[in-house]
């Protein structure tokens, strides 16, 4: 995975010469958002600690929610059963690996993010701080959930309702879906930041097939999948708000504050309203 977060970070270097000055905003960008990254991070993970009263009920309407689509576990699978073949199972595992492996994952916020804080694009250094701070969260969270909860694999042929917690075998890690969450994350955190509906409409699609696609091809039930895009919608509006409140702190508590800063041509005294 290293050689591939290299990959992405010298691909957004060896766009352009950086100047020295260049480089002491990078850095300063680059110190800024680690800070947004680690906050959003564990306010997300925390989150639940915070939980009150219509949050319970929100949990209630997700649990009853996953269990509904319980019903419709056994009845996809019969239908994967039927229509896929060995050409098509390989094709859409192609799709779902290059959406929702975590070395595709490494690159594209190595691509996004390294373009943003080296070139100051202001939307993909918000979409790189907010996968950090979502993706993180979630990741950890279901690479705990499928030990502790070992659900076996539509692949293995034991039923939907099988489950052997703390089993370290693959075929018992169904509950949820990593590869789900990984390409909603980042494709419904990139579709916040663009304005074309056409491109909105794209993203949110790749990410919901990447669910489908392992669905499909019977490496997850249709429950796990569900449970899978409802944690990380919640994930990536928490790190949003959290990320966009931070923001408006840091910038309410710069107003009427003198700084100065050096340029090329000597020092620069500004004012803030």
């Amino acid at each position: 995975m290293k050689k591939f977060l290299v990959l992405g970070i010298l691909i957004t270097c060896t766009l352009s010469p950086i100047s020295a000055q260049e480089k002491n905003n990078t850095w300063t960008r680059m110190k800024a958002d680690a800070g947004y990254m680690a906050d959003g991070f564990g306010y997300v993970f925390a989150s639940p600690l915070r939980w009150k009263g219509k949050d319970f009920l929100y949990l209630g309407a997700t649990v009853g929610g996953v269990f509904l689509s319980s019903f419709l576990d056994e009845p996809f699978l019969k239908f994967a059963d039927k229509h896929n073949n060995p050409k098509r199972f390989d094709r859409v595992e192609f799709f779902a690996d290059l959406t929702g492996k975590p070395r595709p994952a490494v690159i594209a916020f190595s691509v996004i993010y390294g373009i943003g804080v080296f070139k100051d694009v202001q939307w993909m250094r918000d979409s790189g701080v907010l996968i950090v701070a979502a993706l993180g969260s979630t990741v950890a969270l279901q690479t705990f959930s499928k030990w502790a909860v070992g659900r076996a694999r539509p692949s293995a042929r034991l039923g939907y309702d099988v489950f052997e917690p703390f089993n370290p075998e693959p075929a018992f890690h169904s509950f949820p879906s990593g590869h789900a969450m990984a390409s909603l994350a980042i494709t419904s955190i990139v579709a916040r930041q663009v304005k074309s509906k056409v491109l909105k409409v794209m993203l949110y699609g790749v990410g919901f097939s990447t669910g489908f696609a392992r669905a499909f091809n019977t490496e997850h039930w249709v429950s796990d999948v569900v449970l899978s895009n409802v944690l990380t919608f919640l994930a990536v509006k928490t790190a949003s708000d959290r990320y966009n409140h931070k923001k408006e702190l840091k910038a309410q508590k710069q107003q009427g504050q003198l700084s100065l800063m050096p340029i090329s041509s000597g020092l620069r005294l500004t004012y803030k309203f």
